[in-house]
């Protein structure tokens, strides 16, 4: 298989984010029902032009050949005026998803490691990102890329 190509979004990858973020939002709606509804469509085009347009977002996809492989939205977050936090920019991945034929093929690596370099232009010192428990897969992957659990939030439902 040939290396992902991986660029900035444009308006006309609206219908293959649109595919991959509702994928990934069925995934969780899946798995926690009683928290994701139901919901084909995250974003409408006129959303996703906004998204586009705002200097601090870092919106990504991965293409093998002529193929969309995978996509990766991050936003750049300032840092909380807080006198007892180190005033550090980061980046907060907010969509990983890669196509399950692609998987296991770099594509996700890629796009992390792109992300990362788009982050440090925009000057963030760190990149955050959340992950479900029941995405077991996700921790491992991230896991091996470097990322490490800096807090857990936990639920009791009443």
């Amino acid at each position: 298989m040939a290396p992902a190509a991986i660029r900035s979004m444009v308006l006309t990858d609206f219908p293959a984010f649109d595919r991959f973020d509702g994928a990934l939002h069925a995934m969780h709606q899946q798995a926690r029902p009683d928290l994701f509804a139901p919901c084909k469509h995250l974003f409408t085009q006129a959303d996703f032009e906004k998204l586009l347009a705002s200097p601090n977002e870092i919106a990504l996809i991965a293409e093998v050949g002529d193929r969309p492989a995978g996509i990766c939205m991050a936003t750049i977050k300032e840092p909380p005026a807080a006198p007892f936090l180190h005033p550090v920019k980061a980046a907060h991945i907010g969509d990983l998803y890669v196509s399950e034929e692609y998987r296991r093929a770099g594509v996700g690596r890629a796009l992390i490691e792109s992300v990362k370099r788009a982050a440090m232009e925009k000057g963030a010192g760190r990149i955050t990102l959340m992950v479900w428990p029941f995405n077991s897969d996700a921790l491992r992957f991230y896991e091996k890329l470097g990322f490490a659990t800096r807090s857990v939030t936990l639920e009791a439902k009443l």
